[in-house]
């Protein structure tokens, strides 16, 4: 599947690091305009559940009753860049796999919401990449606060990303509430251009 593929539709690649306002950008983009939401993290949630045997081996301290350990399988991974390509290894084809199958099924226009989208594997799809960021010291504020992350790994979560490709580049330092009507009619123009 290419990006060309989708002469009916237009698909948005969203993405950002944790705590820039990309899922509350998506959400709203969803409600105002009728795009298709497609949440990669959330796919990524559960190819890893569909896959425990498999992380098992690789990773067995994560796994607690059966399911996997998000939270022990980020302390490992985000910590080690070795068992980040590992992990990636394992879950990018599954997670490519879901994503196509569900653009491929829908009609509408998408947004894809996930850092993920911007990994080569996943560029073919997109048609539009958005880079959603503020400054470094809100996105670690909106983890503790709002995700009740601890201080120091939410800013190694922050400072983990790392976005530079993108065709428009969205500031949500000042909150999504303030550039709530140009979202809209910048994106509105996106999806009469198709």
């Amino acid at each position: 599947m290419t990006a060309t593929d989708n002469l009916n539709k237009i698909v948005i690649g969203v993405y950002g690091g944790s705590g820039s306002g990309k899922t509350t950008i998506c959400k709203l983009l969803e409600k105002e305009l009728g795009f298709h939401l497609i949440d990669a993290d959330k796919i990524g949630h559960n190819v890893l559940e569909e896959n425990v045997l498999q992380i098992s081996k690789y990773f067995p301290s994560c796994i607690v009753k059966g399911k996997v350990s998000r939270k022990k399988l980020g302390e490992i991974v985000f910590n080690d860049d070795s068992k980040l390509k590992l992990l990636e290894s394992i879950t990018h084809t599954k997670i490519l796999q879901k994503i196509e199958s569900e653009i491929s099924n829908c009609s509408t226009n998408i947004l894809v919401d996930g850092a993920i989208i911007n990994k080569n594997e996943f560029i073919h799809l997109i048609q539009l990449r958005v880079l959603v960021s503020c400054d470094r010291i809100i996105r670690v504020e909106r983890l503790v606060n709002k995700r009740k992350i601890d201080l120091k790994k939410a800013e190694k979560m922050v400072d983990l990303f790392k976005g530079s490709d993108y065709d428009i580049f969205i500031d949500t330092t000042f909150g999504v509430d303030s550039i709530r009507k140009d979202l809209i009619e910048l994106f509105s123009r996106y999806t009469k251009e198709k």
